[in-house]
C-alpha cells in the first residue's frame, strides 16, 4: 500500500442471523487469529450484534490488551452510545472512526433539548439520552424528503429534485453525487477507555489531525490552507514562486530551488526520460519531510534543510547551497567626536609603535651626529632637543638642519621612507573618517539580545524557532514568528524586533532585496560557528533516484552552472541600485497596478514561509511522488 502498510489477513463474517451458533463459530475464527503476527486490526462495516459478539470472544482470547490495537468504524463506532457498559469494556483501548457533527450550532442545541425530552419519556431507564449520528441523519432524511415534496408534482421529478438537495443538516453536507451520498469530509477520532469513550479529535481533508474544527485555531488553519482568489503570499520567492496565470488556467513555477531541478532533469534526460509532476503542498517543512517518509509524495524539491532527524525519515541528496543561522540587523551610524577626530585613523597601538619610532631616531641621529655636528653643542638636553626638532619637522618634510655623519644619512633615509607611508594612511583614514559615514550593527550579539530581553524574528515554520528556544536559549515569548520576507522591514521599523535570524541561502535573498539599511551582526556566515547540513532535496528512503540527482547536482557545481545560477539570483550587483528608493517606487507601482486591476491576470500563490509543490514522477513506480518548496 502507499503508505507501506501490508493486509496480511482477512476475515470475513456472515451475517449474524445466518448464523446457528454464533458464539461457536466466531469463536473458531477468533481462535486462527492468534496464529498471525499482525497485532492490529481494523473491524469494517459489522453490524452491532456481530461485533460485540467479536470483541467478546477476542476479550476471552487476550486479543484485546495492551500489545494489540484495535480500530472500528461505522456503523459499530457510531452505535458505542447505544450498548451497555458491560460490551464497552471488552472494547477497552480500541479506536473509534466515526462520522463528525458539529454540536456548536443552535439548531443542533434546540434539536438536542426536544431528542432528550422525548428519549427520556419513552426510555426513562436509559442513562444515555444523547442523540447520535443516527438520529441526525434520520432527522436530516426527512428534511431532505420534506424539501423534495415541495418542490415536485411527480414521482419522476420527485426523485430527481431529492437528488439535487444540497444543504447542509444537523449530521453534516446533504449532497449527492452520481446517485449517491456523499462521503463526510470531517471524521471523528474516540477512544474507548474505561466503560466510556472519549472523543480524542477530528481528521479532515483539509486540516489533517487536530483537537476539533470548532476552535479558532483550527479554522485559522484551514483559512491558511484554502485558496483564497488564488492568492496566499510565500516567504522567499527567489527559491520557489507559483504564479496563477488566469488566461491559460494553469500554475507556472519558478525559483532557485526549480531552475536547480530542470538542471538536473538535463543531465538525467541523457540516460532516461523522468516525468514529473508539480503539486502545491501547505504545510510545515517538517509536514512535507514526513509526507515524503510515508510515502504520499516522492520527494521534496526546495529549500529543504538537510537535518539529521529529517535524513533518518528520508534520502537527501548533495546539498546545493550551504546553510548557517545569521542574525540580520539594521545599521547605525557610529557617533563621532568631532574634538578628537584626528586621533581615530590610527588605533592606539599603532600610535604606540609610532612614537617608539620616532623616539627610536631621535636617539640614534643624537648619538651619530652629536660629536661632528656644530648645531648639537651645549649642554645634552639642548642636543636631544636639537635631535628631537630635527625627527619632528621630517614628518612634514621640513627639516632645515644639516646632517654630518654618513650613517646619519642611512637612518634618516629609512625614517623618510617610514614617514612617508605613515602620512599617507593617516592622510586616506582621516579623509574616510570626514566624508563617509560609519555604519555600524545596531546589536552587538546575542548575550546583548538575551540582556537586554529584545524581540527577535525567524520562520516559524521552519527548525530556526526551535533550534534558537533550546540552543541559543532565547524565551519563546521573545521569538516572534515572520511569514513574508516582505514582512521584516514593517517588523524592524515599527520596532516589533530587533534582530531577524535567517539561514544563510534566506540572508542571502533578503540582502539582495533590501540593499541598504541592514548588516549582518558578527560571523558574516553564522552567528556562532551554528552550521547546517545545507538546502536539498529529499527523496524517499532507498529511492534510486536520489543518488542520481546527488551525481547531477554535483555534475552542476563542477560545470560553472550552480555558481551562476547562484549569481543570478543573490548577486548583490544585480539589485544594488539604490535599494531603499528602488523598494519604495516598487512599492507604489505594485500598489497602483493592484488598484487599476492590472494584477488580475497573474496573482501570487504563497504559503508560510517558502514551502512547496510538489512533483510527482512515474518512471520508477507509479505510486512515486515528488515535492517542492513554493
Amino acid at each position: 500500500m502507499a503508505v507501506g502498510v501490508e493486509i496480511e489477513h482477512r476475515l470475513v463474517l456472515p451475517p449474524f442471523s445466518s448464523l446457528s451458533d454464533p458464539n461457536s463459530f466466531v469463536r473458531q475464527e477468533v481462535v486462527h487469529l492468534l496464529s498471525k503476527q499482525a497485532r492490529v486490526f481494523i473491524v469494517l462495516k459489522t453490524s452491532l450484534e456481530l461485533g460485540v459478539l467479536l470483541f467478546k470472544e477476542a476479550k476471552e482470547l487476550r486479543l484485546v490488551q495492551k500489545d494489540s490495537a484495535w480500530i472500528i468504524s461505522d456503523p459499530l463506532a457510531g452505535l458505542l452510545d447505544s450498548v451497555n457498559t458491560s460490551v464497552i469494556s471488552s472494547m477497552e483501548g480500541a479506536l473509534g472512526v466515526t462520522t463528525y457533527f458539529s454540536e456548536s450550532g443552535r439548531s443542533f442545541r434546540e434539536f438536542k433539548q426536544k431528542f432528550q425530552q422525548i428519549f427520556r419519556s419513552d426510555y426513562p431507564n436509559e442513562d444515555n439520552s444523547e442523540p447520535s449520528v443516527y438520529a441526525l441523519r434520520a432527522y436530516d432524511s426527512v428534511t431532505a424528503i420534506r424539501k423534495a415534496i415541495k418542490k415536485s408534482n411527480s414521482s419522476t421529478m420527485f426523485l430527481e429534485t431529492f437528488l439535487s438537495t444540497n444543504f447542509t443538516g444537523l449530521s453534516g453536507l446533504v449532497s449527492f453525487r452520481g446517485g449517491e451520498l456523499m462521503q463526510p469530509s470531517v471524521l471523528n477520532i474516540v477512544n474507548v477507555v474505561g466503560k466510556r469513550y472519549k472523543e480524542v479529535g477530528v481528521w479532515s481533508s483539509k486540516l489533517g489531525f487536530s483537537r476539533s474544527v470548532d476552535t479558532e485555531e483550527s479554522r485559522e488553519k484551514l483559512e491558511e490552507k484554502t485558496w483564497k482568489n488564488g492568492l496566499i503570499p510565500t516567504s522567499f520567492e527567489k527559491f520557489v514562486k507559483v504564479t496563477w496565470n488566469s488566461s491559460i488556467n494553469s500554475w507556472s513555477y519558478s525559483g532557485f530551488c526549480i531552475d536547480i531541478f530542470l538542471e538536473v532533469l538535463k543531465i538525467l534526460e541523457q540516460r532516461y526520460p523522468l516525468p514529473y509532476e508539480f503539486i502545491p503542498f501547505y504545510g510545515s517543512y517538517d509536514e512535507i519531510v514526513d509526507c515524503v517518509a510515508n510515502k504520499t509524495f516522492d520527494a521534496v524539491i526546495g529549500d529543504i534543510t538537510i537535518l539529521a532527524n529529517r535524513s533518518g525519515a528520508v534520502e537527501f541528496t548533495q546539498p546545493f547551497t550551504e546553510s548557517g543561522l545569521t542574525m540580520v540587523v539594521t545599521v547605525k551610524s557610529q557617533a563621532q567626536n568631532k574634538a578628537w577626530i584626528f586621533v581615530q585613523p590610527f588605533t592606539g597601538e599603532m600610535w604606540a609603535i609610532t612614537g617608539a619610532i620616532l623616539l627610536y631616531t631621535v636617539l640614534i641621529v643624537w648619538l651619530l651626529e652629536r660629536q661632528l655636528n656644530p648645531e648639537y653643542e651645549g649642554r645634552w638636553w639642548n642636543q636631544l632637543n636639537t635631535a628631537l626638532w630635527f625627527t619632528c619637522s621630517s614628518l612634514f618634510f621640513a627639516h632645515r638642519e644639516k646632517v654630518y655623519n654618513n650613517y646619519t644619512r642611512i637612518v634618516v633615509l629609512v625614517w623618510l621612507f617610514v614617514v612617508l607611508a605613515l602620512t599617507s594612511s593617516y592622510t586616506a583614514n582621516l579623509s574616510s573618517l570626514l566624508t563617509v559615514p560609519r555604519l555600524v550593527p545596531s546589536v552587538s550579539g546575542i548575550q546583548w539580545l538575551k540582556d537586554k530581553n529584545a524581540k527577535i524574528g525567524c520562520d516559524g515554520d521552519s527548525f530556526v524557532r526551535k533550534y534558537l528556544e533550546n540552543v541559543l536559549g532565547f524565551h519563546p515569548d521573545n521569538i516572534k514568528n515572520i511569514s513574508s520576507q516582505y514582512d521584516y522591514p514593517k517588523e524592524f521599523e515599527s520596532g516589533n524586533i530587533t534582530a531577524a535570524f535567517l539561514e544563510l541561502p534566506y540572508q542571502k535573498a533578503f540582502l539582495n532585496y533590501y540593499c541598504e539599511g541592514y548588516i549582518v551582526s558578527g560571523n558574516t556566515s553564522s552567528v556562532a560557528g551554528d552550521r547546517f547540513g545545507g538546502l536539498g532535496f529529499a527523496f524517499q528512503k532507498g529511492s534510486p533516484i536520489a543518488d542520481d540527482v546527488s551525481q547531477a547536482i554535483l555534475t552542476l557545481s563542477e560545470n560553472g552552472r550552480l555558481k551562476q545560477l547562484e549569481l543570478e539570483y543573490f548577486s548583490s550587483s544585480h539589485n544594488f541600485i539604490n535599494g531603499g528608493t528602488r523598494n519604495k517606487v516598487f512599492r507604489i507601482a505594485k500598489l497602483y497596478l493592484v488598484q487599476h486591476g492590472f494584477l488580475e491576470t497573474e496573482k501570487t500563490l504563497g504559503g508560510n514561509s517558502s514551502l512547496l509543490a510538489v512533483v510527482r514522477m512515474e518512471m520508477l513506480k507509479p505510486s512515486m511522488a515528488m515535492m517542492v518548496d513554493v
